[in-house]
């Protein structure tokens, strides 16, 4: 039988304890926190929507309380705002039919 040292035992018991836990975070990430992440985000996205569309359609969107708080939801949020004017949209709609 041959006889290891504590040092050797040691080491063995922690590299096998690191790599079990490593391991399992790994696959509970993998998992789980995909599905909760895509779920949540999808909230805020509809959630930041309908702030911004509520806002834009009674017109309090140019006052600067309004905006400062669609701001501060993105930012909780981590959501990017984009504003694209009508008439713009219809000149890019024609060059990418050219």
């Amino acid at each position: 039988m041959i006889k290891y040292s504590i040092r050797r035992q040691m080491t063995a018991i922690f590299i096998g304890l690191f790599s079990l836990i490593l391991g399992l975070v790994l696959i509970i990430n993998n998992a789980f926190l995909g599905h909760y992440y895509l779920s949540h985000k999808a909230d805020d996205l509809i959630r930041t929507y309908n702030d911004v569309n509520a806002k834009l359609e009674s017109g309090s969107l140019s006052d600067s309380d309004s905006v400062r708080d669609i701001l501060t939801q993105l930012e909780r949020a981590n959501v990017d705002l984009v504003v694209v004017e009508m008439r713009s949209l219809r000149h890019l709609e024609k060059a990418i039919r050219v």
